[in-house]
């Protein structure tokens, strides 16, 4: 049997198991052959019989922490294999026998609850969830974060039939008997839900914070929606109007600061469907506030990370800074007498200050400028000019002298 399980073949394995189990019915090997059965039929798929070995241990051994260990995974295979009524026995018998520690079997007792509701046995059902709050309120020092959780959700449970049967009571005639049951139910409903905020749970403190919000909204409608009496002037109902009024506004002002304490639980790292109802409610009781709405900036272009990297890894090309300009080739001079003449009436000409040269920065790293080398075109009439380098730059003088006389170069004929 052991080798058939090393090979996981657990319906053979089963066979030898329960062979064995047959055949030395009082071999001391007995409690080893139901732990390997219940392994056998667990990994097998067979979640009922494995269930059914691990109540058998519990029955075979005296250590309390296996007894304790073997029911719980017993209840556990019966609810996944959907056996509720032996599941539901298998946890009434661990708190028959292990009512200690006290978060374990208020987790059993929370499980027995949810079998009776899924049943419809509503009574039982509601029974279960005061035992949870009476065990979680005596255990002293016992109580655990999830202990206290499980109070504070059972008696929300405990508390949401009130809260409805307040919200179908209306004021209408007789108006003071129905307005009686109306204040009456809020004060039910209050004391309720303002018991679960003392456990100081983050998700239940948001939704009794919630149902406190909106009963404090329901009763505010109720009063403006309530049934007028008919034999009232018009003056008298007038002012009955607007005596209501002001009984009304108090309590939806109360239900807005209720519902912003619940979104202030953002601050505090809660945030869940009560605090998002809030904010919902909100959004339809202070509309200028909290009904903002994202709007659409049109169509966002896809981030294409392979272009960008693209973009900034790809080398540019050198911007090349072009030569100082080739001065062009003067034309040719007139070395007649006429010419020479009009020269001399030419009046001197100043030169311009030259431009201010500046030195980049240390910090400004100018690029290396290759300059090239340029020719000037020839033209017909003018010969073909070498290549002018940049003179340095001179002290200029404050006046340029004109240019003296050239020797003609040969006697030009009258005309």
């Amino acid at each position: 049997a052991t080798a058939l399980l090393e090979l996981k073949d657990w319906d053979r394995a089963t066979e030898v198991l329960n062979g064995f189990r047959a055949d030395y019915r009082g071999h001391k090997l007995q409690p080893e052959v139901t732990k390997k059965l219940a392994h056998a039929y667990r990994e097998g798929g067979k979640l009922a019989l494995a269930g059914a070995e691990y109540e058998r241990i519990e029955t075979e051994t005296k250590d309390p922490d296996l007894r304790s260990a073997a029911l719980q995974v017993a209840g556990e295979l019966y609810t996944e294999a959907k056996e509720v009524d032996k599941a539901l026995a298998v946890y009434r018998r661990y708190l028959g026998y292990f009512p200690r520690p006290l978060d374990v079997a208020l987790e059993m007792r929370f499980k027995v609850a949810g079998i009776l509701k899924s049943r419809g046995e509503t009574d039982a059902y509601f029974a279960e969830l005061k035992q949870i709050i009476s065990a979680d309120a005596g255990g002293g020092k016992e109580r655990t974060s999830r202990t206290r959780y499980l109070a504070a959700s059972s008696l929300i449970t405990l508390t949401e039939p009130a809260f409805e049967q307040f919200a179908q009571i209306k004021p209408v005639k007789p108006f003071e008997q129905n307005l009686a049951k109306k204040k009456a139910g809020l004060k039910i409903v209050k004391d309720g839900f303002e018991s679960v905020l003392r456990y100081e749970i983050g998700e239940t403190t948001a939704a009794a914070t919630f149902y406190l919000a909106e009963m404090y909204y329901l009763f505010n409608r109720a009063l403006v929606e309530s049934e007028r009496p008919n034999d009232l002037s018009r003056d008298e109902k007038e002012q009955y109007e607007l005596a209501l009024e002001e009984q009304a506004f108090p309590f939806e002002e109360k239900a807005i600061e209720v519902h912003q304490k619940n979104t202030e639980l953002i601050a505090l790292g809660v945030y869940n469907n009560w605090v998002d109802k809030s904010f919902m409610k909100l959004a339809n009781l202070v509309p200028a506030r909290y009904a903002k709405f994202e709007e659409s900036s049109g169509y966002v272009e896809t981030f294409d990370r392979v272009s960008a990297i693209a973009q900034v890894t790809t080398p540019k090309a050198a911007v090349v800074q072009a030569p100082p300009a080739v001065p062009a080739a003067e034309p040719p001079k007139d070395d007649t007498v006429e010419a020479q003449i009009e020269l001399k009436n030419v009046p001197p000409v100043e030169t311009a200050a030259p431009a201010q040269v500046v030195v980049p920065s240390p910090d400004v790293v100018s690029p290396t400028i290759e300059p090239q080398p340029q020719t000037t075109a020839a033209t017909p009439d003018a010969p073909t000019a070498e290549v002018v380098k940049p003179a340095e730059i001179v002290k200029p003088a404050n006046v340029v002298k004109p240019a003296p006389k050239r020797k003609p170069a040969g006697p030009s004929k009258p005309k």
